[in-house]
């Protein structure tokens, strides 16, 4: 136990649990070594089963107010805020003045949107620990979610009188400003902001957006750089930094980043758009036709696109599809004169919401629907190290075994060798896209042998590519407790 916990305590996960599933193994009604091993997996991403674990802790001593308080946080991850509430409350029972589970039950509400309540909740967090700066930065937030920013500028006042070095508050300032269209002051808050939060990505998209709307198109260009280097993911760095590449005619480059865009999503038309553009004046002739053909089909009178469409096919000497977009432009335009059809709402904005998908509106920078805050941050939130590696999503091999029991019938072997034998016809079903039959023959070889830990791993897998997602998740949070550690970096990927 206390092994374990040493292992907790430096992060290396994947060792405690190994330790904490010898101690279960030994003595399973210890509610210690479930509790721990649910942190581990929480800590490893894989929230399911920590939960599970908690669960089985609470079962054997429902007395323990940190049990109750992992599972809550388990159940915000899946986004369950009203079974957390109800878990936070649970804990409060024994320790009305537990900080943490104070906190997490007031974002809770946040996330439910109960912001009257949320905001009930922070100022009783406020009487107990006046002194607390984020405490403040959190009303505010809270109060510009109401609407009413003269009492959300008031209390980052507040905050930033207790605590000048405080960037979540100064963030927030930074997003009233940008609100209000003051950029100069918006960019000043947004300085301090990064200077004490340097890895806080929003804060470096919020600035390039700023900088963007003062003409400062090179520390623009900077800000997207640096997200980037934080966050390599980061769809909205690299849809506008692919823009403002194209806008400086650095257009390698900014294909560079749409083909990235259109990796995350593939479906992304207005990154077609633009990538179609770019090909185009590259010279990628048939790049660009194919790029513009995907956008015509969900948009068949999307002017801009039939016209340059009918320009590169004239370039490749396809003088008759030329002419069919031709007059589908002329078409629609004759149909637009006599008020059959009339022409787009014409948008003055430089900038445009992620959900909006306005074809017309394909060049304009794209922001957040919602801003992400600084302040509003769930307690005891950590992230271990094995759920990070970039894993393929491959079945686990064949297990290796003599030939010869292939042949055999099946009377004659033992139940481990029939286990691995039906195991092994699972994988190649499973390869085949036979899902069901293959998890049925899982489902049989783990009933001769629950100890095969790949058959769990890849009866997960199966369950994933058949669309059972959560059954998926379940198998693999018991193939990565059993030792395949991979599993932990393949639930990350399929949680979201």
């Amino acid at each position: 136990m206390i092994v374990g916990r040493v292992a907790l305590s430096y992060e290396d996960y994947v060792l405690a649990i190994h330790y904490f599933n010898q101690i279960i193994s030994a003595k399973p009604y210890l509610y210690q070594p479930w509790f721990y091993r649910g942190l581990a997996k929480y800590n490893l991403d894989d929230y399911s089963g920590a939960e599970a674990d908690c669960n089985k802790a609470i079962s054997l001593n429902p007395f323990v107010e940190n049990i109750y308080e992992l599972r809550g946080l388990c159940k915000i991850q899946q986004k369950r805020y009203e079974e957390a509430v109800e878990d936070y409350n649970k804990a409060l029972s024994f320790n009305p003045r537990n900080q943490s589970v104070l906190h997490n039950r007031m974002v809770c509400r946040i996330e439910q949107k109960d912001y009257d309540q949320a905001e009930t909740e922070v100022d009783t967090l406020i009487s107990l620990w006046s002194d607390n700066a984020r405490l403040y930065a959190i009303k505010a937030e809270i109060c510009l979610m109401k609407k009413d920013t003269a009492r959300g500028i008031e209390a980052l006042d507040k905050s930033l009188a207790l605590d000048e070095f405080n960037g979540s508050a100064w963030a927030s300032r930074a997003q009233i400003s940008l609100a209000r269209e003051q950029w100069k002051e918006s960019e000043t808050y947004l300085d301090k902001a990064i200077h004490f939060m340097p890895k806080y990505v929003p804060l470096y998209l919020n600035r390039a957006l700023v900088r963007y709307k003062l003409n400062k198109l090179r520390g623009c260009l900077e800000d997207y750089d640096l997200a980037l280097t934080l966050d390599p993911n980061s769809f909205f760095a690299h849809y506008n930094r692919g823009l403002l590449r194209a806008q400086v005619g650095d257009d390698n480059a900014a294909i560079l980043d749409f083909d990235f865009v259109l990796k995350l999503e593939p479906d992304n038309l207005s990154a077609l758009v633009n990538r179609a553009t770019l090909l185009q004046n590259t010279g990628d002739i048939r790049g660009a036709i194919r790029d513009y053909s995907r956008v015509i089909a969900r948009y068949p009178d999307f002017y801009m696109g039939l016209y340059n469409r009918a320009v590169c096919y004239r370039r490749l000497g396809d003088v008759a599809n030329a002419e069919k977009d031709e007059f589908r432009i002329m078409k629609s335009q004759q149909e637009r004169h006599l008020g059959i059809r009339h022409s787009r709402r014409k948008v003055d904005r430089t900038t445009r919401l992620y959900s909006d998908e306005d074809i017309e509106r394909y060049n304009q920078l794209v922001v957040a629907d919602q801003e992400e805050s600084a302040a509003i941050k769930y307690d005891n939130e950590y992230r271990g190290k094995v759920q990070n590696l970039q894993v393929s999503v491959d079945l686990q091999p064949d297990a290796k075994i003599d030939s010869t029991l292939l042949s055999k019938p099946e009377a004659e072997l033992h139940s481990w060798e029939r286990a691995v034998v039906l195991f092994n016809r699972a994988n190649s079903l499973s390869a085949s896209k036979e899902y069901q039959q293959a998890i049925e023959l899982y489902n049989e070889a783990l009933l001769l042998d629950e100890g095969l830990a790949d058959a769990y791993y890849n009866r997960g897998l199966t369950k994933i590519f058949d669309n059972r997602i959560d059954e998926g998740i379940h198998d693999l949070s018991i193939a990565g407790e059993r030792g395949i550690y991979r599993a932990y970096s393949v639930i990350k990927k399929y949680r979201k």
